[in-house]
């Protein structure tokens, strides 16, 4: 019952359940699905970062990510500035530089 409840406090639904399953997170258990929901991980935010290019993550590397506010834009906005083949520990820490910069 707890799992059901904190699951409806984050949204999360069949919808979302099953969009998470189709960017190959299948194997989730409710505890990742609620950490994932917690930094506002959706569907949609990881086909932006496989469509960029970055694929195989982690579940740490997508909430890494989205602490960062990493997403489609900022990948392609380095790509501009000539900076390919980043890592994501690479990417996080350009954006933590950037951060501390503001």
């Amino acid at each position: 019952m707890s799992d059901l409840i904190a699951m409806a406090s984050h949204d999360i639904d069949p919808h979302y359940v099953r969009g998470m399953q189709a960017v190959g997170y299948a194997d989730l258990t409710i505890s990742n699905y609620i950490a994932l929901a917690e930094y506002d991980i959706e569907p949609d935010y990881v086909r932006g970062i496989q469509a960029a290019g970055l694929t195989d993550l982690t579940m740490s590397d997508l909430i890494a990510m989205a602490l960062y506010d990493i997403d489609l834009d900022y990948v392609r906005g380095m790509r501009a500035d000539g900076l390919t083949n980043l890592t994501v520990a690479e990417l996080v820490e350009l954006a933590k530089k950037s951060v501390r910069q503001e």
